[in-house]
């Protein structure tokens, strides 16, 4: 229902009814809940040459009167946070829903810039250059003054590590919250970035703690209170997700949001979904430096893309 309404040129008079005969809840663009549908992740999804195809969801996020969604921005801040959740890709591309890509390399491309053994590092984002309804090409060269292009809006790759602002700690396995414990925000800046975030390895877990002896309580209240202050400088910063923060520490992408089948994998997958539809609820990023630190930019509150 989701994918029909979202193709559909014509809205009905009554607005949609789904198969059930009830109203779709999206049938007010500003005022419904957040809604997940999935378009490709099912067991057995595979191209005409056997090839396991990409996931793929319709995601609206929640709209409710009463609070600032912040346009586009918003929009891109809510997809990376439950792309995060779903999948975990290391690169994201943004493209308008009405732009087409007339070079079929277009991701192979950009992955040269991405992976080059030298420079792959300091890159955050690869930006194509549009054609806007035949009025010619935006000219890309030294936009910004330092030889390079900025981001228009559309048309650009990104790598996920550059939008939070700081680069995701690599994990040694798994993809756990606790295999991410190793690693923590250690402090945060003051001054003009105030909020933003540095990496360093920790002798604390971050997200867990192990039952010390009895001679050691000290010790372990110790901990549990860095542990405590860690959890709130994170929830803080990313929001109140344990999943999202959590994905933030992964090396690789999570695979199987649509469920292998099996009951485990069908408990999974419904966590993930239930995960994602709470960070893109409208309230998600209250009190947290999402779009302030990192992320898609608000500037003076028009949902500006910075």
């Amino acid at each position: 229902m989701n994918h029909l309404a979202a193709r559909a040129r014509k809205v009905p008079e009554e607005g949609w009814i789904m198969s059930d005969g009830t109203p779709w809840p999206g049938n007010n663009p500003r005022d419904h809940p957040a809604m997940i549908q999935v378009l490709l992740g099912h067991p057995g999804d595979r191209d005409v040459d056997g090839g396991e195809l990409p996931r793929l969801f319709y995601v609206s996020r929640e709209k409710r009167p009463g609070f600032q969604h912040h346009g586009k921005a918003g929009a891109m801040n809510a997809l990376l946070r439950v792309s995060a959740v779903l999948t975990n890709g290391a690169y994201v591309l943004n493209l308008d829903y009405d732009h087409c890509v007339n070079n079929s390399s277009m991701l192979r491309e950009a992955m040269c810039f991405f992976m080059d053994s030298t420079a792959g590092n300091r890159t955050c984002f690869v930006q194509f250059a549009l054609r806007h309804g035949g009025a010619g090409d935006i000219e890309m060269k030294c936009l910004d003054g330092i030889q390079g292009p900025v981001y228009v809006g559309s048309g650009c790759c990104f790598s996920r590590k550059a939008l939070y602002g700081f680069e995701p700690a690599r994990a040694d396995a798994g993809h756990d919250m606790e295999t991410a414990a190793n690693w923590t925000i250690c402090c945060l800046r003051r001054g003009k970035r105030t909020g933003a975030t540095r990496r360093s390895r920790s002798a604390v877990p971050l997200l867990d703690s192990e039952e010390d002896s009895d001679e050691q309580d000290e010790e372990a209240e110790r901990r549990r209170r860095r542990l405590r202050a860690y959890r709130a400088a994170l929830e803080r910063h990313f929001g109140q997700s344990p999943a999202f923060i959590a994905s933030a520490f992964e090396e690789h992408g999570r695979r199987g949001c649509g469920g292998g089948g099996g009951s485990q994998d069908a408990a999974v997958a419904g966590a993930l979904l239930k995960e994602a539809i709470h960070v893109v609820s409208c309230a998600y990023e209250e009190r947290t430096r999402w779009g302030k630190a990192f992320g898609w930019i608000y500037e003076g509150g028009d949902g500006a893309a910075g």
